[in-house]
């Protein structure tokens, strides 16, 4: 697989750091479904520190749940991190649990049970919006692919242009839903730009992985297909 110079972290100024949930609504024990044959167990999200961010521990969990180490808050949910620190799951509020999936592709549900309430953030807060539902999206939505090629699916109907610049030539739209093939992002004033590369079916060009619509700042794709 080709990798790209144009690898970037996302460290922009439109994501902004602010939380709509902060630590403490989060802390406390939940239960894990995950639809398979392990059936469900428990973790711990500490509220005290841990050797990689929050501490955390699991309990009869099967898989990268069985060596969650630590966790942390994010925009809308929260990341789990394994005994290195590395992320090993991104789970965001779905009313009243937290929902996501495992970076080896196990999608969980966290349903609290020592009375933690939550409540998604509302389009119109410090964060990036998923324009599918409008609540801030989920750090893995956010974030910009760093392995390329990538598939990546289209969350909202995208322009392409010539160059990496709304005011550039436009050449096409990818549709709302469809897949399609980047092989580089690069970050601009206009925000990330990501490049189609030519021979996939549809304009050799550039597409928004974030865009702006009325002054609030939208996933233009996600990182899978």
């Amino acid at each position: 697989m080709r990798r790209t110079g144009w690898a970037i972290a996302i460290a922009l100024g439109i994501a902004g750091p602010a939380l709509a949930q902060n630590a403490a609504t989060f802390a406390g024990s939940w239960r894990v479904s995950s639809g398979g044959m392990a059936g469900d167990c428990d973790v711990e999200l500490s509220g005290g520190n841990g050797l990689f961010g929050l501490g955390a521990s699991s309990r009869l969990c099967m898989g990268q749940l069985g060596f969650l180490n630590g966790w942390r808050a994010e925009t809308n949910g929260v990341s789990l991190l394994g005994l290195s620190g590395e992320v090993i799951g991104t789970l965001s509020v779905n009313g009243g649990v937290l929902k996501g999936q495992m970076a080896d592709g196990a999608v969980v549900t966290l349903t609290p049970t020592s009375g933690q309430t939550l409540a998604s953030g509302k389009a119109g807060g410090n964060c990036i919006h998923n324009p599918d539902h409008g609540y801030c999206a989920d750090p893995g939505e956010v974030a910009v692919p760093t392995a390329f090629p990538v598939t990546v699916k289209a969350l909202h109907p995208l322009a392409i242009r010539k160059e990496p610049t709304a005011q550039s030539q436009s050449l096409g739209t990818i549709a709302d839903g469809q897949c399609f093939i980047v092989e580089g992002c690069k970050e601009t004033r206009e925000g990330v730009k990501c490049l189609i590369p030519e021979g996939t079916g549809i304009p050799s060009g550039w597409a928004s992985k974030h865009f702006q619509q009325d002054g609030t700042w939208f996933v233009g794709f996600q990182n899978f297909c």
